[in-house]
């Protein structure tokens, strides 16, 4: 177990597992008291990654009902929200026929029709409050700044530290958007039903081809879906049965997992979706490469993919951060910049690139990360400055 590490972006941890229960986080149906229920991990950037959502039939089925249940609460109260302002509407202007002048003596008077308002803007506030905090609940991955990414860490050099080490571990389930954790759910369904003692990558990968994303990352790859679903299955059924009550957590899929983590933080994603398990399947199976590599995908292709999606997403989100901004704008021409800090003469003559970066305005640096690296380690070492040398159209002024 490492003592002191650098903090750095990997799409592949390096995992350690608990001697005693062989990563299984549990001996004799009972938590393994060398590693505390950890079991295995990986240290990521300061901190300890591991798997600690529960997978059960109980645990499963709790989880759906409340999806399901706080789903049916927050559709009744728009609908009702919505049929109180409608009949509202209904009775202002066919009952009393728009007659507005004695409309506030009207609204707190007896009248049925101020019910109907009061409780259908209750109703609507209820439902924006309940879709706002089921928002604010969802964990996001904490996107480190490069000093913190370099800075030494002291880390645990033994279980019985790591175990003890609340502030440096993390549940990487809790940052799994909803979508994601439902297809794992799915994976445990699929081995239960398959009779397999474990719940193997293999099945994470066949639940995830139902998710839209994944269906539209193996569309840009050209790949028959059905043929893909077809030699899935084929596997499923060469794989071994027992009678067992429960299927259990394989050491593999954690480490897709834990994996798929650590690629959402690679690629400065602020949760874990159903697209970021394949590279960590495709990298951890050999079996679904093989699968995948006769119908002409190879792990290259699908970083590629992952990697589009990836800026994908960046877009939308600095769409949306300058739909934010347009309240900004003033309504003369003047630009609001010039307020912050006077440079007109500079202004004329070049960009900002301060204030151009913080608006989402800048290029797209892809596949630089080693030379974004170099550059921050030479201006580390006090360096005066840095020259980038390459043929035109190679990125040096992305970069």
């Amino acid at each position: 177990m490492p003592v002191e590490t650098n903090a750095n972006q990997k799409e592949r941890p390096d995992f350690i597992v608990c001697p005693q229960c062989s990563g299984l986080g549990q001996v004799s149906q009972k938590i393994c008291p060398t590693c505390g229920g950890l079991g295995l991990g990986a240290f990521h950037e300061g901190a300890f990654l591991y798997w600690g959502t529960p997978l059960s039939g109980a645990e499963n089925r709790y989880r759906r009902g409340r999806r399901v249940f706080f789903r049916f609460i927050n559709m009744a109260a728009l609908l009702f929200g919505a049929f109180s302002l409608a009949v509202f509407c209904y009775r202002l202007i066919f009952v009393r026929g728009l007659q507005l002048e004695p409309f506030w003596p009207w609204f707190f008077g007896m009248d049925s029709a101020r019910f109907w308002l009061a409780f259908g803007a209750l109703a609507l506030m209820f439902a924006y409050y309940r879709l706002r905090t089921e928002a604010a609940e969802l964990k996001k991955i904490a996107i480190r700044a490069y000093d913190d990414q370099t800075r030494p860490v002291k880390l645990p050099n033994n279980w019985a530290e790591l175990k003890k080490a609340f502030s440096l571990q993390i549940n990487v389930g809790d940052y799994f958007s909803p979508e994601a954790l439902r297809l794992v759910e799915e994976a445990y369904t699929l081995a239960l039903t398959g009779g397999q003692p474990e719940i193997l990558p293999l099945h994470l990968f066949l639940a995830a081809l139902a998710n839209r994303q994944v269906a539209a990352f193996f569309s840009r790859l050209s790949v028959d879906g059905a043929a893909l679903i077809e030699k899935l299955r084929k596997q499923l059924l060469k794989l071994p049965t027992e009678s067992t009550p429960e299927p259990r957590l394989g050491t593999d899929l954690q480490e897709v997992l834990i994996s798929a983590y650590a690629q959402s933080s690679f690629l400065h994603q602020r949760r874990v979706e159903p697209v970021h398990f394949l590279i960590p399947l495709l990298a951890s199976d050999n079996i679904l490469r093989e699968i995948l590599y006769d119908l002409n995908v190879d792990l290259d292709k699908a970083r590629n993919v992952t990697a589009w999606f990836a800026i994908n997403n960046q877009l939308l989100a600095n769409y949306q951060l300058y739909k934010r901004a347009v309240k900004y704008k003033p309504a003369t021409t003047m630009d609001r910049a010039y307020t912050a800090m006077a440079t007109p003469l500079l202004n004329t003559v070049g960009t900002d690139l301060t204030i151009a970066a913080k608006w989402g305005k800048l290029e797209f640096t892809v596949g630089r990360e080693q030379v974004l690296e170099n550059i921050f380690c030479a201006l580390d070492a006090n360096k005066s400055g840095i020259l980038l040398v390459g043929p035109e159209g190679v990125g040096k002024s992305a970069v």
